[in-house]
């Protein structure tokens, strides 16, 4: 019986001892574990941060290679006076009609490409007396024209003009269509903006005989393309008042402001915005009946979504939940319905995310309006938000908005 119990109790005591032994070597099985998966996560996290630093340093560097080559290039523009002369446009203009040509140069070329490359087409619109006639205009490439459905193209811009363009727009009232506007100067979306050398503009052109020949209207040029010194210099859009015949009412959407023209773009009112403390984006919808819409983005004065009817008296119809910084808005007024307007804005740290092709994260946010004339508050109207309907992306390269 003695025996027993101390058999007994040595079994105990090494099931024990067993059990202590595997208790830690767990423990340190876990934390080499834990130790190993922090280390390649402190790894993997060091290695974005170097590439982060080094992206940084690359970009700095390249803006500091910009800023000295953009000083070189303008110190080579000064006269002896350390001036741009003025009217030196035009005067290289009128000099380069002077200087000598050879004909034989100018026949018997072969079009070698390349052929994928085509620029940034800006602004698009189908003439509306005849579908098969499509005009076009380029960043920096001009206006351009297709009669038979894209299949060919002419070019409606002569070489002396500004090709910078941005917005092209036709009076789609009957016995007008043959005046067409487009804006010049781009304000964000190319490449060189990036670094200091924005596609500055001169306002406004505008044709009579459907795009044949362009002139400027000179209430919006300052004639100084080579500088940002007004405001028209950047323009993001033009919308005409289809719903008035008496008057030729047009607005333009340009840096920090709102226009308003009612005499075909001779003379201008400024209605929205200011030219100090600009708000960088800007933008304008006009319904059929006349009924107005512009956004002003959020780091300028009157910043907000606006509405009017007039164009004159407006209000400021931005919801309270609407995400608190917001860049540039685009919208689109409901042809079956224009009570219903739709706005989709980049709103930085709101609304649905989506991966760029630069692998960088941005946000964007998608609201629907409906105008109510029975609403009382300041609004006019209900808001909805719809920005979970934004395709994301989110963990694949498929599908980002």
């Amino acid at each position: 019986m003695r025996f027993f119990l101390f058999c007994k109790q040595i079994q105990l005591q090494t099931s024990y001892h067993e059990k202590t032994i595997a208790f830690i070597t767990l423990i340190f099985i876990s934390y080499f574990s834990i130790k190993h998966y922090q280390t390649k996560i402190d790894l993997q996290l060091k290695q974005k941060l170097i590439k982060e630093s080094e992206n940084r340093w690359n970009g700095c560097r390249l803006r500091i290679q910009s800023k000295q080559l953009k000083k070189l290039v303008f110190s080579r523009l000064l006269n002896p006076e350390g001036k741009i002369p003025d009217n030196i446009r035009a005067k290289e203009l009128k000099f380069a009609q002077t200087i000598p040509q050879n004909s034989k140069l100018q026949t018997n070329w072969i079009a070698r490409g390349p052929y994928n490359v085509g620029g940034r087409t800006r602004a698009m619109a189908i003439d509306v007396t005849d579908e098969n006639t499509i005009m076009a205009g380029g960043v920096s490439g001009g206006v351009w024209r297709s009669e038979n459905k894209g299949d060919s193209w002419t070019k409606l811009t002569s070489p002396e003009m500004l090709h910078n363009v941005t917005c092209l727009r036709q009076d789609t009232r009957e016995g007008h269509t043959a005046t067409w506007y487009y804006g010049s100067g781009e304000a964000y979306g190319n490449s060189a903006s990036g670094t200091d050398a924005y596609f500055f503009g001169n306002g406004i052109y505008k044709s009579n005989d459907n795009g044949e020949t362009w002139n400027s209207l000179t209430s919006t040029a300052s004639n100084t393309p080579e500088e940002f010194d007004e405001i028209w210099d950047l323009i993001w859009d033009i919308e005409i008042d289809p719903s008035n015949d008496s008057l030729d009412i047009i607005y333009a959407a340009t840096y920090g402001a709102i226009h308003r023209s009612q005499d075909g773009g001779e003379n201008w009112t400024r209605v929205l915005g200011s030219g100090s403390n600009s708000a960088y984006f800007s933008e304008i919808e006009v319904s059929t009946e006349g009924m107005v819409y512009a956004s002003l983005s959020s780091d300028g004065t009157d910043k907000g979504i606006w509405r009017s009817e007039n164009g004159i008296e407006w209000n400021n119809i931005l919801p309270e939940d609407w995400p608190s910084t917001y860049d540039r808005i685009k919208m689109a007024i409901n042809p079956h319905n224009e009570n219903e307007v739709y706005f989709i804005a980049v709103t930085p740290d709101a609304g649905q995310a989506s991966i760029t092709f630069s692998d960088e994260t941005e946000y964007c946010s998608l609201w629907k309006y409906t105008y109510s004339e029975e609403d009382t508050t300041s609004q006019m109207g209900v808001w909805e938000d719809l920005s979970s309907n934004i395709p994301t992306g989110i963990g694949s390269n498929f599908d980002n908005f």
